[in-house]
C-alpha cells in the first residue's frame, strides 16, 4: 500500500537522508566546537580519492574510501595533537594533498563522467538496501561511541588543558574523534557526495551554535536543521528536477545565513516572547542610562 503511494526508491532515499542527517548533525557539533571543519573537508576529499582508487583496483569504492579515510584520520590526529598551534596548517596541507591525490586518480578513470560524478555529488535517489544497512551500521557505531564518551569528548572540546590536568587521555579521545569524522565522511559519500559532505557536517551545527550556547540544545537543534535541510532540499529538487545533494547543500547554507542575519538583527525577549530589533534594545538601554 505504501509503495503505491510513495515509490520504493524515494522511501530508500528518505531513510538514507534521515540516517546521514542525524549522524552528521550530532558529530558536526563537536567538529564546529573544536574547529575541525578543515579536517572534515580534508577527509571528504580523501574519501573521494579512496573511492576512485577502489574503482581502479576493482575493490568496493566505499571500502577504499573508508580505508584511506581511516589512515589519513590517524595521520591528522597524530600531527595535530603533537603540535596544536600548527594543527590548522597541518590539516590545510593534508587537505591540499588529498585534493591533489583525488584529482590525479580521477584523471585515470576512463568512465570519468558517470563514476566520478557519483562520488562528487552522491546519488541519494539510487541507494540500495545494502547501502542503507551500511549507513545504519556506521551511524549506530558513531552515535554509540559519542554517547559512551560524551563527558570525555565534551571536556576536551571546551577545556583540553584542563582535561590533561585531570589525567584524561586526551590523545586517545582526539584520535577517536578523527576516526569518527573519517567514518561519517565516508557514509556521506553515498548520499551527498564528496563536495557537499563538509556543508552537511558543518552548516547545521554552525546554525545551531548561532542560536544557542547550550551544548545539549545545540545538538538537538543541529539535528532539526539537518533534517529540515534534507527534506526541503529533496522536495525542491524533485519539484524542479535539480540535483538532490546540491539542493540539500544550498538549503543548509541558506538556513545558516538566514539564521545569522536574524541573530545579528534581532534578539529574543523572554518577557514578551517576541523577536525585537537590536536597535530598539540599544535605544532602551540608552534611555535607562
Amino acid at each position: 500500500m505504501i509503495e503505491e503511494l510513495i515509490p520504493l526508491f524515494l522511501i530508500r532515499a528518505i531513510m538514507a537522508s534521515v540516517i546521514t542527517s542525524i549522524t552528521t548533525a550530532i558529530l558536526g557539533i563537536y567538529v564546529v566546537s573544536r574547529n575541525l571543519s578543515s579536517a572534515g573537508a580534508a577527509l571528504a576529499h580523501t574519501a573521494l580519492a579512496g573511492a576512485v582508487l577502489g574503482h581502479l583496483l576493482g575493490v568496493d569504492p566505499y571500502l577504499g574510501a573508508l580505508s584511506m579515510n581511516l589512515v589519513l584520520s590517524i595521520v591528522i590526529a597524530n600531527l595535530s595533537i603533537s603540535s596544536t598551534r600548527e594543527s590548522e596548517a597541518v590539516i590545510g596541507l593534508l587537505f591540499g594533498f588529498s585534493t591533489a591525490l583525488a584529482v590525479t586518480l580521477v584523471s585515470l578513470v576512463k568512465e570519468y563522467v558517470v563514476v566520478v560524478w557519483t562520488y562528487l555529488i552522491g546519488d541519494v535517489l539510487g541507494v540500495t538496501l545494502t547501502d542503507i544497512l551500511f549507513l545504519a551500521s556506521v551511524s549506530l557505531i558513531t552515535i554509540n561511541v559519542l554517547m559512551l564518551c560524551y563527558k570525555e569528548f565534551k571536556f576536551i572540546t571546551f577545556d583540553i588543558e584542563g582535561a590533561r590536568a585531570m589525567g584524561l587521555n586526551v590523545t586517545f579521545y582526539h584520535f577517536l574523534m578523527t576516526v569518527l569524522i573519517a567514518l561519517v565522511t565516508t557514509i556521506c559519500l553515498r548520499t551527498v557526495g564528496s563536495i557537499l559532505t563538509t556543508v552537511l557536517l558543518v552548516a547545521p551545527a554552525a546554525t545551531a551554535r548561532k542560536i544557542t550556547h547550550s551544548f545539549e540544545k545545540a545538538i538537538a537543534l543541529s539535528i532539526i536543521v539537518s533534517l529540515l535541510s534534507s527534506f526541503m532540499g529533496m522536495y525542491v529538487s524533485l519539484q524542479l528536477n535539480l540535483t538532490v545533494s546540491g539542493t540539500i547543500g544550498l538549503v543548509a547554507s541558506l538556513l545558516y545565513f538566514i539564521t545569522g542575519y536574524i541573530v545579528a538583527k534581532f534578539k529574543y525577549c523572554k518577557k514578551c516572547r517576541l523577536l525585537i530589533p537590536q536597535q530598539r534594545l540599544s535605544l532602551k538601554v540608552k534611555d535607562r542610562d
